[in-house]
């Protein structure tokens, strides 16, 4: 019990570092002051919000539901309108929000779909545009570099020039934010599509496809972010993941319209009208832009108050909330400055002593570099296991290998090896692209109620047998035989794909960074992914053997190809399992049995778990629970015999106001919510003794470092 106290002071204090959380605690900053002193604060705060009229009141009784959100109703002068609002928000469906932030969900969606309609018609261009310049790429070793090195440069470009525009534009021109930021690479999008579609030789084509890449990347290292900092916690999973659900869609359409170009346009210069299709999209997206509030997490960030509030207030319903998360947010995102180079946080918190806590990190985040940035995302122990995390479940996407089927399917892969011709593989891709869209729609009701690895450790299982399965396809001697199981496999492929990895690498990636290096942290997660996608892209075309698929007396390069991903995909269901933890939310109480939802502000305490006791925790815990638990289904079934192994230990505390023994000053402000569990449930209470009592008197206690069911 003294050990978790003595961690909750430390992380109420400007001492603490976030990557020695060893007391697995939740924390609300707020709830270390009294709370005469936390409306106190709140009137000052209210000045900086606006200084010839502040809403004293408002923000008054916001920090107090700030202070202790389970038991807002026990905060005086709340109008029925206001705890309405409260009691339903955690509730609320997407088609409930307010409509600037269901308007903001629809940009990340078409934001998206152009992702994906980029990622389609560079598939099926390859069927015609080699032709066109006369690349012999089954026979010339020299033509098919070419051909590897147009496919890849896109990618290449993506993840270097795009990624690394990211942040030095937002650091730099803070008045471009994130929405200026996706103005600026659709932007370069839609210069790269023109001249893409209107280039005369390969070398210019290149050169187009430098310019659409690096717009691609840069805004596909804001969007995400975007979304996740509008986003209310409790549907974050599921707005973010939408962004690969219209990735999906847009890959879908991409293929349609190609069909369609293929089908009505000649077939010479098709790909140029393919290419050109994506300009349509691309302008929609440049006008929706400008509907949208900006990210008040970024105001807030920069210390545009005034700004952040309004944008605040735009995604919620009334002001009350809006006022509430300004408050609770920026004290959370104070206690980053421990995050900071060493300078830095000392003169943050000698500000901080003075009374200022509100300019903390906005004043010493204007003075970091980028090198600065660049290395305290990887030497800070915080924002390094989050990196780690985020660069694992985004590097898995491409050791999956379906891009490989994104991107070679049409003529390597299967479809043109398979001897369909004509119009038959851009129905196949057109089928492949519905069921990555379609697939995807059951991730919603289990990313934010079962968690991220919920779905990555359910379907790589699932994902690697499928992928083998293909590979072993290949080895059929009829050719009609072989074609309609490679097809099957491909498809449950996607299938499993769409459910699991697909709709958690970008959602996972953009929400684990803490504010200070959100940016620039983010952007290098992204960078491994399309780096791996450059790569990948450059490599397959030189794995295929050409007329290999005839002697089935040894392996040819399409099974080789597909075993070599169907391992990958084991070992990247591994690196999922140790180093990967959770941040849908926690669950405090074995008999709620639901993940309780947290803000990105209090994911810093999720990282702030050492990687080894995390991976210890996994290897000695985890995997016999799902042992037993796998065993207690399997005889249950044959013989009904009671081996339920019930849940595992429940872990995380949440920092409640009755967890303090403070007392408010005698200045007639009500006590009694401090009296009062404001936990997150009724068990809440019984939960958080017993996590205490093992955290003073089991050793193994010290193990354990993650939450699960």
């Amino acid at each position: 019990m003294a050990e978790a106290d003595e961690q909750r002071e430390r992380s109420r204090s400007p001492g603490f570092e976030f990557g020695e959380n060893d007391s697995l605690q939740i924390d609300n900053p707020l709830i270390a002051k009294p709370l005469s002193q936390v409306k106190q604060e709140a009137h000052e705060f209210a000045k900086l919000v606006c200084e010839n009229n502040p809403d004293e009141p408002l923000f008054s009784k916001a920090a107090a539901v700030a202070r202790d959100p389970p038991n807002f109703e026990t905060v005086d002068d709340l109008n029925p309108v206001e705890k309405a609002a409260l009691k339903r928000e955690k509730q609320t469906k997407i088609w409930r929000l307010p409509k600037p932030l269901r308007v903001t969900v629809v940009l990340l969606c078409l934001s998206a779909f152009v992702q994906g309609w980029a990622e389609s018609i560079a598939n099926v261009a390859n069927l015609t545009w080699p032709a066109y310049f006369k690349l012999d790429i089954e026979n010339s070793a020299s033509d098919r570099l070419i051909f590897a090195g147009v496919n890849s440069v896109t990618w290449f470009a993506a993840a270097i020039l795009g990624c690394g525009l990211a942040d030095p534009l937002q650091g730099w021109a803070p008045w471009l934010g994130r929405r200026g930021m996706i103005v600026f690479a659709t932007c370069l999008c839609i210069v790269g599509a023109i001249g893409s579609a209107t280039c005369r030789t390969w070398q210019s084509l290149m050169g187009f496809r430098v310019i659409f890449g690096a717009g691609l990347g840069a805004k596909a290292c804001v969007t995400p972010l975007f979304a996740a900092e509008i986003s209310p916690s409790h549907l974050r999973g599921a707005i973010v993941m939408s962004w690969q659900l219209f990735v999906a869609l847009g890959i879908a359409c991409g293929f349609a319209s190609s069909l369609i170009v293929f089908e009505v346009g000649p077939k010479e210069d098709a790909w140029r009208w393919q290419t050109a299709s994506i300009i349509f999209p691309l302008i929609s997206l440049l006008t929706l832009t400008t509907t949208c509030p900006e990210s008040p997490r970024y105001l807030l960030k920069h210390g545009k108050y005034p700004e952040a509030y309004k944008a605040f207030c735009e995604l919620h319903e009334t002001p009350l909330q809006a006022a509430r998360d300004m408050i609770y947010i920026n004290a959370q995102i104070q206690v980053e400055t421990t995050l900071l180079p060493k300078r830095s946080s000392t003169e943050g918190r000698r500000r901080s002593s003075q009374g200022a806590v509100q300019f903390v990190l906005q004043d010493q985040i204007q003075h970091l570099s980028y090198g600065t940035r660049l290395a305290q995302s990887f030497l800070d122990k915080r924002t390094r296991r989050a990196q780690q995390a985020a660069s694992i479940v985004m590097l898995c996407q491409q050791l999956c290998g379906v891009n490989v089927v994104i991107f070679y399917s049409s003529n390597i892969l299967a479809f043109k090896q398979l001897n369909l011709d004509g119009n038959v593989p851009y129905l196949l891709n057109l089928g492949v692209g519905l069921a990555n869209f379609l697939f995807t729609f059951p991730a919603y009701w289990f990313i934010d109620s079962k968690g991220r690895r919920f779905l990555l450790l359910t379907t790589y299982p699932f994902m690697a047998l499928t992928m083998l399965a293909a590979a072993l396809s290949w080895r059929h001697p009829d050719e009609a035989v072989r074609a309609g199981l490679v097809i099957t496999f491909i498809f449950l492929f996607v299938m499993a794909y769409s459910i699991g990895q697909g709709p958690v690498a970008f959602t996972y990636a953009s929400e684990v960074f803490p504010l200070v290096y959100r940016e620039i942290a983010f952007s290098f997660s992204v960078f491994v992914n399309l780096a791996g996608l450059g790569l990948l892209s450059l490599a397959v075309p030189f794995i295929q053997v050409p007329g290999s698929i005839e002697n089935t007396s040894y392996p040819n390069a399409q099974t080789i190809l597909l075993a070599g991903f169907a391992v990958l995909n084991v070992i990247a269901g591994i690196l999922c399992f140790l180093f990967v933890p959770e941040t849908a939310g926690t669950v405090i109480s074995p008999k709620q049995g639901k993940i309780n939802s947290m803000s990105l502000e209090e994911l810093n305490y999720i990282f702030g778990v050492k990687t080894l006791r995390h991976a210890l925790y996994q290897v000695k815990h985890m995997a016999p629970w799902i042992f037993h638990k796998g065993m207690y289904y399997l005889f249950q079934s044959f013989t009904r015999r009671d081996l339920d192994p019930g849940n595992t230990d429940i872990l995380w505390t949440w920092a409640r106001a009755s967890m303090t023994n403070e007392k408010d000053d005698s200045d007639g402000e009500p006590g009694s919510e401090s009296e009062k569990a404001s936990g997150r449930d009724v068990q809440v209470e019984e939960a958080a003794g017993q996590v205490q009592q093992r955290t003073a008197g089991s050793a193994d206690a010290t193990e354990q470092c993650t939450l699960e069911k």
